[in-house]
């Protein structure tokens, strides 16, 4: 995802300060949730570092792989859970799609933990290349993902909050996929917004709150 080791763990760092002042400021259970939930995507920071750091292959490598996949994967279902867990109604949209993703997810991870063993940098573009994110129906398949997270996002009781938060969902999915511009690479621009998305919404609650 990101450019080098050292943005990786820069971003790994800034997400865990922002996400936890996001949590002590926001005070509410939506702020409570998306401090969680953007907490629980920026682990991906971590692995895209040691992904870095390791040698393609070596065991940490692969067993890193493996976990950086299901991470992955989870980041829907955490936010339906976390919203559950802080005792916010879910409607039926996403509480079917909640069943679905399920679904799709579980065969998805199955082939990506199969065949993808290890992860390194693209030969095209020198940084490290997410394999499992680029399989067959992968289109479809984080399609799902994102249509899945939006319908979550919706459950949140604070509706100008998450009409706010699927904005910023739509706006990185479509920014992400700009790949000309990001070196063709979806997840670079994730990279930065793993860092960014806390902040921007932190500064979101100052101003409205």
């Amino acid at each position: 995802m990101c450019i080098t080791s050292f943005d990786s763990i820069l971003v790994y760092i800034i997400n865990i300060i922002s996400t936890g002042l996001l949590y002590n400021y926001g005070g509410t259970p939506d702020t409570k949730i998306t401090a969680i939930f953007l907490l629980f995507v920026g682990q991906m920071q971590l692995f895209d570092y040691i992904f870095w750091e390791t040698e393609k292959c070596s065991l940490i490598n692969k067993i890193t792989t493996k976990l950086a996949i299901i991470f992955n994967h989870l980041q829907p279902i955490i936010l339906h859970l976390l919203i559950q867990y802080y005792g916010l109604s879910t409607n039926q949209v996403s509480n079917l799609l909640f069943y679905i993703y399920i679904y799709a997810a579980t065969l998805y991870s199955i082939n990506a933990l199969y065949n993808v063993v290890c992860t390194g940098k693209s030969k095209k573009t020198g940084i490290i290349y997410w394999e499992w994110n680029f399989m067959k129906y992968n289109t479809i398949f984080y399609t799902l993902f994102m249509i899945f997270m939006i319908s979550t996002i919706f459950n949140f009781k604070d509706k100008k909050f998450s009409y706010f938060l699927n904005f910023l969902v739509i706006l990185t999915y479509i920014s992400g996929h700009l790949k000309p511009i990001l070196n063709e690479t979806t997840g670079r621009i994730w990279c930065y917004y793993a860092a960014s998305l806390p902040l921007i919404v932190l500064t979101y609650i100052t101003i409205f709150k």
